[in-house]
């Protein structure tokens, strides 16, 4: 049993989430600042928060690669940003040391409140 896996959420059959999630990655991807191919960007597309562990954030990996122990920048949609540091990876309930580009992952972060996240925020490499 991986870290992520009792946060299991059911989603309305109506296309409402489909229609939203969409809506999200498109304003994200809009506004973001694109860098090098080799620039790690990930889209926050959920958010948990396990106690005694930290915060959760699930979504793909759009560019790039992150490694277990990697400092990132967490980009909010207004603006302002600041380093997290990630100590967790898990994809399809296997903890992994590194995701890529393409893969739709859970990131564990330290130090990080759920209030402080919220969909549609960015996380990438640090400058």
């Amino acid at each position: 049993m991986g870290l992520f896996s009792f946060f299991k959420k059911s989603r309305p059959l109506d296309g409402t989430y489909q229609r939203d999630r969409s809506r999200t990655e498109d304003i994200s991807f809009d506004n973001a600042v694109y860098g090098t191919a080799e620039t790690f960007r990930f889209v926050v597309e959920d958010i948990f928060s396990i106690t005694g562990r930290g915060t959760v954030v699930t979504g793909k990996v759009a560019a790039g690669a992150v490694v277990v122990g990697d400092t990132v920048m967490l980009r909010r949609r207004d603006g302002s940003g600041r380093e997290v540091l990630i100590t967790g990876i898990e994809m399809f309930r296997r903890m992994l040391n590194s995701a890529k580009k393409g893969d739709n992952v859970g990131l564990l972060l330290r130090g990080v409140d759920r209030a402080e996240v919220s969909r549609g925020d960015i996380l990438e490499q640090c400058d």
